[in-house]
């Protein structure tokens, strides 16, 4: 069986990365990637501590909205610039968030 090739890398990351955190809702803002290779979209990663591992070129990354164990991932298209779906949230627990570019999907996905 012939392995997948690994899609172009975005030329770039999203930038202005900027969180909302009411009591009521998590919204998180940012601007779209620029360059040569524009990204088919980001994966927004959650997490209680700050402490990330960078996702790995191959590996597709399931959405998980639900941050009742304090983690949590989401995808979105490039061109949308805001996100407030996270569920199951405490307030005032503090959430920190890091946003990935990536192209391709599946064993293709190439992530910045």
């Amino acid at each position: 069986m012939e392995a997948s090739a690994i899609g172009v890398e975005p030329t770039n990351q999203a930038t202005a990365l900027t969180v909302t955190n009411k009591n009521t809702y998590i919204q998180l803002n940012w601007t779209d990637a620029t360059g040569a290779q524009l990204p088919d979209g980001y994966i927004i990663m959650a997490n209680t501590t700050g402490a990330f591992t960078d996702p790995v070129d191959g590996t597709d990354i399931t959405s998980d909205n639900n941050l009742t164990d304090g983690v949590g991932a989401i995808k979105v298209s490039q061109g949308v610039q805001t996100y407030s779906g996270w569920t199951n949230y405490k307030y005032p627990v503090t959430y920190y968030f890091k946003i990935y570019s990536y192209t391709n999907s599946g064993t293709s996905i190439n992530y910045k």
